[in-house]
């Protein structure tokens, strides 16, 4: 079966398209692979913050429901 010119160039257009279509895909998907880590990082240190001054946090509170109580 022979294509004509027409229909060739249809297809390898057609294929071109889908090329970029891919490669854009992907690099959207390493975008959000990074960002995603970014989060997963914050959220570490958040917590680490958390960890660090939550008891602090937690104490104040006590002494000042006993200070209202005083």
């Amino acid at each position: 079966m022979t294509l004509t010119p027409n229909v060739r160039k249809l297809i390898v257009d057609a294929r071109d398209t889908a090329k970029h279509t891919l490669q854009r895909a992907e690099e959207e998907v390493r975008n959000a692979r990074l960002r995603l880590q970014s989060a997963e990082t914050s959220l570490i240190d958040a917590r680490a913050v958390v960890a660090e001054y939550g008891d602090c946090l937690d104490e104040q509170r006590s002494a000042d429901r006993v200070d209202l109580y005083v």
